[in-house]
């Protein structure tokens, strides 16, 4: 239920997951919650399609920050040498 890379918007994982597994929105809420904080989901920002602020979504993989990516290069770059 939850994408790999490229997050997705919460609400929209929420509604996937009642209408496949058939479950109550706190139970799917809870779960969730748990395993974000277990580690095993992340939240991430999700570019709104109109205008405003950007959404939260989930993901299996965190979101690199500017600065984690620019570090990230940096050690692969020094690795690679």
């Amino acid at each position: 239920m939850i994408p790999m890379r490229s997050p997705e918007a919460k609400v929209v994982v929420e509604e996937k997951t009642r209408c496949d597994q058939n479950l109550g929105r706190d139970l799917i809420q809870r779960t969730l919650k748990r395993l974000e904080v277990e580690g095993k989901i992340f939240t991430s920002r999700v570019l709104n399609p109109r205008k405003g602020r950007s959404l939260t979504g989930w993901a299996k993989t965190p979101e690199l920050d500017g600065e984690e990516v620019i570090r990230t290069q940096a050690t692969s770059h020094s690795s690679s040498i």
